[in-house]
């Protein structure tokens, strides 16, 4: 173990992004991972459209921009 006197590791969690409340971190490898957690926080964009936006720059696939095209936006308008 790099730090021995590190009593934190009970608490770790495996993935590339974590969200624990208002609290949200992520590798530095993950910043697609950490923006998607930022998005969700938030609440700014319909859960079809993050989808889309997330696999679109996860995978460059073609079918992910039309999808996101497709996928509702809140108007200007809309309390967020």
């Amino acid at each position: 173990q790099l730090c021995p006197s590190y009593r934190g590791a009970d608490h770790y969690v495996d993935e590339a992004a974590v969200t624990d409340g208002d609290l949200i971190t992520a590798s530095g490898t993950a910043p697609l991972d950490f923006a998607r957690h930022v998005l969700t926080r938030l609440d700014v964009v319909s859960s079809k459209a993050l989808e889309a936006w997330y696999q679109l720059y996860r995978t460059s696939k073609a079918e992910y921009y039309f999808a996101l095209m497709r996928a509702p936006y809140p108007s200007p308008a809309d309390p967020l």
